[in-house]
């Protein structure tokens, strides 16, 4: 119990540092513009993205920091993550690892079903709600999928804080977990005390949980990440563009 109460406060300090940063930042301090590798690389994103450009217009006052985080993110999933992911993918059959994909993404209904409440989505919240349970039990806790809940549809706390006026913030990318922005680090707390997971009492089971819950994840395409570096102009720039539409995509739906 010590380690639960322990993690929620961690998010609660995590809530209040970010709600001070976010007004600091957008107040005393202005967006760093960041120098393409190549004159005419921006040009081709805004052309290439145009509904989303307004998207990636966001302040990176850490982007030394952020950028030795991307460089050791990405040695770490092609001399970690993706040799680990090649082996699993050799070993389980694909209709497994498919299986344990659903069962996690399954575990986190209640999160989007909540999200999809606070956002007033209700007709979205009660069609997680018969995923939830239908795939619960017809499914096997999940591990089959006869209720088709998409995972790249799913709402999260952040998408609620940007539906009621809440901006990106500062963007960052964080070490293991990739990028982010202030606004979503918050809802990752919220979301975490959502998550069953956030019940469990053993602080290193749940981080081992999570990291194979990630292998699995990445075993089902494990060059999907090279593929989309492979032919980059400048990976960073490639990588924070990507996640802030990605994520503006998310909130239109």
């Amino acid at each position: 119990m010590k380690i639960k109460y322990k993690l929620i406060n961690a998010s609660l300090f995590i809530f209040i540092l970010t709600s001070f940063f976010i007004p600091s930042y957008a107040v005393c301090s202005e967006p760093q513009k960041e120098k393409a590798a190549i004159p005419y690389e921006e040009e081709i994103l805004m052309e290439i993205n145009k509904d989303y450009a307004g998207a990636t217009k966001v302040s990176d006052p850490f982007i030394l920091i952020n950028k030795a985080f991307f460089h050791f993110n990405d040695k770490f999933y092609y001399y970690v993550l993706q040799p680990a992911a090649k082996g699993y993918n050799y070993i389980l059959p694909d209709a497994l690892q498919k299986g344990i994909d659903n069962f996690f993404n399954n575990l986190s209904a209640p999160v989007r079903f909540a999200n999809c409440l606070l956002q007033g989505k209700f007709q979205k919240g009660a069609e997680e709600l018969k995923g939830f349970v239908i795939n619960s039990s017809l499914g096997f806790l999940g591990f089959f999928n006869p209720v088709k809940i998409q995972k790249t549809s799913e709402e999260d706390f952040g998408q609620t804080l940007a539906t009621y006026g809440v901006n990106n913030g500062f963007y960052l990318v964080l070490p293991f977990l990739g990028p982010t922005t202030a606004r979503d680090i918050v809802g990752n707390a919220a979301d975490y005390l959502l998550h069953p997971f956030s019940y469990l009492e053993d602080a290193e089971v749940k981080m081992g949980i999570r990291g194979y819950e990630k292998l699995n994840h990445t075993s089902l395409d494990p060059e999907k990440y090279e593929k989309l570096m492979k032919s980059a102009i400048a990976p960073y720039e490639l990588m924070k563009d990507g996640y802030l539409q990605m994520r503006a995509e998310k909130i239109k739906k």
